[in-house]
């Protein structure tokens, strides 16, 4: 059986802010590798229903699709990834990314920070006093550095990023995150547990 989908989102293109005086924190989030940020529209929706001012980022070549001012496209770029379950040569790719998108956080955060000082919607109303920065899986493991190397930060959330990369034969370790360095601010991890029977893991995993 059919049933239409009528149900309307309360997300709405080029929504005011408040009309106050009032000033609201920060928060920046960073997606899943290859992942949209429109893709988390309800949890960024819904943080902003509760005050906060929400930059969602679409990092260019790590992203399905990115469509700059001048109407450029930006494709996925294809790292050449080695084949086969996770090895060294897999983390270093992962951890050059990484090092990229903070460096995009530390940008975005720059620009936040101009925004509120300039003509227009958000002047005013930007806390800068008040930023915290999150992500999904990859986007998570870009906080928590994120986290570790700018000072401005006041909290951080990893969804779901592994902190570590193994190649299981030698035994290398190649870290995503400075291992012997502290985060500026607090930080909370959430991680999905993967469940698997005891035949489905092999000597190498």
């Amino acid at each position: 059986m059919y049933v239409p989908v009528t149900s309307k989102t309360k997300i709405f293109k080029d929504a005011p802010l408040a009309s106050s005086n009032q000033r609201f924190p920060v928060l920046v989030f960073s997606p899943g590798l290859s992942v949209p940020a429109l893709a988390y529209s309800i949890q960024i929706g819904e943080l902003a229903s509760h005050g906060y001012v929400v930059f969602a980022l679409d990092h260019p070549y790590d992203t399905a699709l990115v469509r700059l001012p001048d109407g450029k496209s930006i494709t996925f770029a294809d790292r050449h990834v080695p084949a086969g379950p996770p090895n060294a040569p897999f983390f270093r790719i992962d951890a050059e990314r990484e090092a990229v998108w903070t460096r995009d956080t530390q940008f975005a955060l720059e620009q936040v920070g101009k925004l509120d000082s300039q003509t227009g919607a958000f002047r005013g109303h930007l806390d800068l006093s008040r930023v915290g920065v999150f992500g999904h899986s990859m986007g998570g493991r870009v906080a928590v550095q994120a986290c570790q190397v700018i000072p401005r930060i006041g909290a951080c959330l990893n969804q779901d990023g592994g902190l570590f990369g193994v190649d299981f034969r030698s035994g290398e370790v190649i870290p995503f995150v400075t291992s012997h360095a502290s985060t500026n601010a607090p930080l909370l991890n959430i991680d999905v547990p993967i469940r698997l029977s005891p035949g489905d893991l092999d000597v190498e995993g």
